[in-house]
């Protein structure tokens, strides 16, 4: 902003009007250098040639074509009527002594000028146009030379009015022309004006300095193009501020494409402007080249309260987009009550002052009520290299939204409160500037950075699928939808706010909506390194009527609340007929909240909503206060590494059935659930039902087929299940469930799960407990003692964690089973394609059994120490899964084999050898240790299992 300046402007008044189009055309020749003759000069039967454009212009009809030929015209010319005004070869237009003069009617303001095209109704004693009556006028080719005029009053160079469409639609127009020698010393000169009911394109045409304005139209809905204007630019003599194009007064419009520079005087109380919005709306500047000027795009209601009549107009409905605006002194200005501007897609780079400025007038006059700029958008600007602020919002305006910018650097701009480590350009208070762009705004893929200051859902709305959107530390107070493919990556999911992502509720609902989907195991929607903290509230839901695939949350901490209220506080929440399916978790936590995680289910066969394909790694479920994980659809899952402590602690309606995991499947078939490794410890205890881990099949009471639940195959390996109420139960107790069926549980270490509920009335208690109708294998567990587990008929002397009936548990393990710790290793990890690898299996507490993966889509190898070949270029990533009774574990070791297709003639620089050339002979030496002097003759070398085999050869070379 710069201080004490403002711009110029003129006045007008909008009229209702009529046209006068073109009618059937001929065409009249002007050539100042053909034989003067003032009636006009017959050259053939449909052709005359006039000496003077005013001559053929008197002649003609409405519709002709004025054809001028190439020279010189000493002439101020004046169109009143619709034609065609053309120079197909060039010619000059030049102001004589004494030009024609105007007054016209909406502006009160007497013009002299080289060119008039005026519509309207022609008063000789005052010299003024008037009226409703307008025309159509193309006009090109011309160079319109002012001759330094120095005018009584005001100048333009053409000066329009009410120049319009015909009824045919006919689109007036002036362009291909070139203006020159105006006047820039002393008085108020014009390229272009245009007023009264204008509909016109200016188009192509050069400006070539100016003292006032270059192009201005104050009326109508018109179109200026890809113009070169060029103003002033400080020189001594300038008297008034110039802008180089300006829309204003209800003009409407584009003006596009134009290169405008030079706006500028030496002048102190205005500013010398580029292009210029004033008091109209429904105006948009795009893609404009605006250079070297004071201020290079301004937008501005001039204020009734300070300047009265005629300044009632409103600005407003404003785009400024897609401008190139470089090296001014300010960059963009929106000053006063402009109402609703969107700047966007311009790059704003290297002003000397501010890039954008936005306030209003009473900066300097603060006993007006001067109406502040409202409802302004600066999005997806490259801002940077501006020298006092990529962004000025005075101290008067409220907040302006200046999201989703490029400031210059990745840290964003500088803010001295609220962004201290940004480099990019400065931004001044009442500027909303997170999130803010990591790149300039047409990169791909896009990363957007967010602090607390801005809107997380503002970056999710504009990402495309391949975008990441980082949340730097702080705390978010705002409820969020992710309904967009999106990688939504925090600092952190711990509880400190200066190095963590921490999101919680703006108002009460679930923080996190999962709308979206990912399109691949390998191209998901990635939650990362964040911490929700839900107060009576969803972390994370997926709604009903959703179904959403191919989600990965990575390091996600949900936390909840201290204060808890019944039931609201979930970790996840799936609805009763959403889905859920390609579900990753990694090294994340549901806790504390009143369930971890919760899958509802309608009871109705018809409702086919499910949760499948589910797979949790090294995550916690714990301290929750009824359940880690309450599911009532979940079907194809795995849970690794997974720790379920202290769950179901507190009372509520529901309480008998207090506990860790309590998958409580209905209506629906369900199979493949799979539990490797897990800790489960101190659930549901002192709680009638309470049990580590429940799972059921329900066809029970109202689930009775067609709306039963079954589940085929339950895989319980290895792990840790203690101090639980009870163990692990399988089926509803009392209900004669026909499963789960085929449930194995084997490695793992099942201890001490006894009874604290004080009452009587609790069902059977143990380590494992089987209330379905067949029968469980749970061979091969530690039960606490080599006595095995304690069963009233079948191993009453047993001293270790109790089973019921129906459950297989012989043979038992005497002593507890430690898990394996996975890890290998290789021969050779990089090489040429065909390269051949043996790999070692080098865990510890053998384990008996290996899966590995070789990353490159083969076959799975279950070999101990397998030898692999892999055939084409690439970083390989190789996991191996092992595995005994007593549990399982992964290692995975990303890019672990690296295979490239060297040869000498695609990396000749390379330190692996060489190669010779002469002719077509090409000879290739991989890692060669010495030099040799070939011989001109044939001649066999051979070092280190390496022969050259070199034939006739004419030359010496040495390597």
């Amino acid at each position: 902003m710069k201080i004490g300046k403002v711009i110029w402007v003129v006045f007008t008044l909008s009229i209702i009007f009529m046209c006068i189009g073109f009618a059937e055309a001929s065409t009249l020749v002007v050539d100042c250098n053909y034989a003067e003759n003032s009636g006009g000069v017959s050259v053939a039967s449909t052709i005359v040639v006039y000496p003077t454009i005013q001559d053929a212009i008197d002649d003609a009809l409405p519709g002709d074509t004025i054809s001028v030929m190439p020279g010189i015209y000493e002439e101020s010319i004046t169109v009143n009527k619709s034609v065609k005004l053309q120079a197909p070869e060039g010619a000059t237009i030049k102001c004589p002594q004494s030009p024609e003069i105007i007054t016209i009617a909406e502006s009160s303001k007497t013009f002299e000028y080289v060119v008039g095209l005026l519509g309207g109704t022609y008063s000789s004693s005052n010299d003024t146009v008037y009226g409703s009556e307008c025309i159509t006028v193309e006009m090109s080719g011309f160079t319109i030379d002012a001759n330094n005029f120095a005018p009584s009053q005001r100048w333009s160079s053409v000066i329009c009015r009410n120049v319009n469409r015909d009824n045919s639609e006919i689109l007036s127009s002036i362009h291909d022309n070139n203006f020159v020698n105006i006047l820039v010393d002393g008085k108020e000169t014009f390229g272009i004006l245009g007023y009264g009911s204008m509909n016109i394109t200016i188009q192509d045409n050069l400006i070539d300095q100016f003292a006032r304005g270059g192009i201005g139209l104050y009326s109508g809905d018109n179109e200026v193009i890809g113009n070169t204007v060029i103003g002033p630019y400080n020189g001594d003599n300038i008297t008034w501020a110039p802008n180089g194009i300006q829309f204003g007064y209800a003009a409407s419009g584009l003006i596009q494409g134009n290169n405008v520079s030079h706006c500028g005087w030496p002048g102190t109380d205005w500013s010398g402007t580029a292009i210029m919005v004033v008091d109209t709306s429904n105006v948009t500047v795009d893609a404009n080249y605006v250079h070297d000027n004071e201020v290079a795009i301004s937008v501005t209601d001039f204020p009734v309260a300070l300047y009265g009549s005629p300044w009632e107009n409103t600005c407003s409905d404003i785009k400024v987009t897609n401008n190139l605006v470089e090296n001014n002194e300010y960059g963009i200005d929106i000053a006063n009550g402009v109402d609703t501007i969107d700047i966007e897609n311009n790059d704003i780079l290297n002003n000397l002052y501010d890039g954008i400025s936005v306030y209003d007038y009473e900066v300097w006059y603060p006993e007006y009520d001067i109406p502040d700029p409202v409802n302004v958008g600066i999005h997806n600007n490259n801002i940077a290299g501006n020298g006092d602020s990529g962004l000025y919002v005075d101290v008067n305006i409220t907040e302006v939204n200046a999201a989703l910018n490029w400031w210059g650097d990745a840290t964003g701009p500088y803010h001295e409160t609220t962004n201290s480590v940004g480099t990019g350009d400065n931004v001044t208070d009442n500027a909303v500037y997170s999130p803010w762009l990591g790149a300039e705004f047409d990169t791909t893929p896009m990363t957007y950075y967010v602090t607390p200051y801005g809107s997380i859902q503002d970056a999710i709305e504009v990402a495309d699928p391949v975008d990441t959107i980082y949340l730097l530390p702080g705390t978010y107070s705002e409820n969020i939808d992710v309904n967009r493919k999106v990688s939504l990556v925090g600092s952190g999911s711990g509880d400190d706010p200066l190095v963590d992502s921490i999101l919680q509720k703006n108002v009460d609902e679930r923080i996190v909506k999962l709308s979206a989907s990912g399109a691949s195991e390998e191209d998901t929607v990635l939650i990362k390194n964040i911490r929700v903290v839900p107060d009576g509230v969803y972390g994370f839901e997926v709604h009903n009527n959703d179904s959403v695939s191919y989600i990965e949350f990575d390091n996600v901490n949900v936390v909840g609340a201290t204060t808890h209220t019944v039931e609201n506080e979930i970790g996840l929440k799936v609805a009763t007929d959403a889905s859920l399916s390609y579900f990753v978790v990694k090294d994340s936590t549901f806790d504390n909240c009143d369930y971890g995680w919760y899958f509802a289910k309608t009871v109705d066969i018809n409702e086919t909503s499910n949760v499948q394909f589910v797979t949790v790694d090294d995550s916690s479920f714990s301290e929750n206060d009824y359940k880690g994980i309450y599911v009532e659809k979940l079907s194809d899952s795995t849970f690794n590494n997974v720790l379920v402590d202290n769950n179901g602690k507190s009372d509520f309606w529901n309480q008998i059935w207090n506990g860790g995991f309590d998958i409580n499947l209905k209506a629906g078939n369900y199979a493949n659930l799979v539990f490797n490794n897990l800790t489960v410890t101190n659930n549901g205890l002192g709680y009638n039902e309470g049990a580590g881990i429940m799972i059921k099949a329900r066809d029970d009471g109202s689930y009775i087929s067609p709306n039963d639940a079954v589940l085929d195959g339950v895989q319980i390996n290895g792990g840790n299940y203690s101090f639980n109420e009870r163990g692990i139960r399988i089926g509803e107790p009392d209900k004669n469930n026909a499963g789960p069926i085929n449930v194995v549980i084997t490695g793992a270490n099942i201890t001490d799960n006894v009874q604290t509920y004080s009452g009587t009335d609790g069902s059977a208690y143990g380590g494992v407990v089987n209330h379905a109708l067949e029968e469980i294998n749970a061979t091969y567990n530690w039960w606490g003692d080599d006595s095995g587990p304690y069963h009233e008929t079948t191993n009453p002397s047993g001293v270790g964690n109790a089973v019921n009936d129906n459950v297989d548990y012989i043979p038992w393990v005497a002593t507890v089973i430690p898990v394996p710790e996975c890890d290998f290793t290789a021969n050779v990890t990089s090489g040429n394609i065909s390269l051949t690898v043996q790999f070692s299996d080098i865990s510890t507490n053998n384990p008996d059994s290996w899966e590995w993966d070789f990353g490159d889509g083969t076959s799975l190898s279950t070999e101990q120490n397998p030898v692999h070949v892999y055939s084409e270029e690439e970083n390989y990533t190789v996991s191996l899964n092992v595995s005994n009774h007593g549990g399982y574990d992964m290692e995975s070791k990303v890019g672990f084999i690296t295979v490239a297709d060297w040869n000498p003639w695609n990396d000749p620089d390379s330190d692996r050898g060489s190669y010779i050339s002469q002719d077509e002979v090409m000879i290739a030496v991989s890692y060669w240790k010495s030099n040799y002097v070939i011989p001109e003759t044939g001649h066999s070398i051979s070092q280190d299992e390496i022969m050259l085999i070199i034939s006739n050869w004419k030359c010496n070379y040495s390597m």
